[in-house]
């Protein structure tokens, strides 16, 4: 589970400017709504050398001017209702450290599951220019 986190963003995440270079374009707003998982690997904690594989959830449902987001570990219920501007609760969940083999790291003991919550703020734009001219 460790592993939500870096494998959605491996998986999900492409830079902005090759975009344009797709095959077949899919505008953004093409799939307001939808339900995914992944696999992949992560660290099993901060700077770990083992790995762990597990599934990676990805989220968005959009009902109204609300939109529910989820991705990997963690989730934002967006109540701004604007294309641009995002505002509302969010949290994400961290994995703790458990049955460590490492004889250096085991002796600082176990670390729990921990949930943060907060809120979130947020404004995006889009350049439609090439970057590179």
């Amino acid at each position: 589970m460790r592993l939500l986190f870096a494998i959605l963003l491996a998986t999900v995440s492409t830079p902005a400017v090759a975009q344009d270079r797709l095959a077949i374009p899919v505008p953004s707003d093409a799939f307001p709504n939808y339900v995914a998982i992944g696999v992949g690997a992560a660290p099993d904690y901060f700077g770990s050398d083992e790995y762990i594989v597990g599934a990676v959830p990805a989220m968005n449902l959009k009902i109204g001017p609300t939109q529910l987001r989820v991705l990997a570990n963690w989730a934002m219920l967006d109540l701004a209702g604007d294309s641009n501007w995002s505002i509302g609760p969010s949290g994400i969940w961290r994995f703790g450290r458990t049955d460590v083999d490492d004889p250096v790291v085991s002796q600082m003991g176990d670390i729990d599951n921990t949930i943060e919550l907060g809120v979130s703020l947020g404004y995006q734009f889009t350049f439609d220019g090439n970057p590179f001219k």
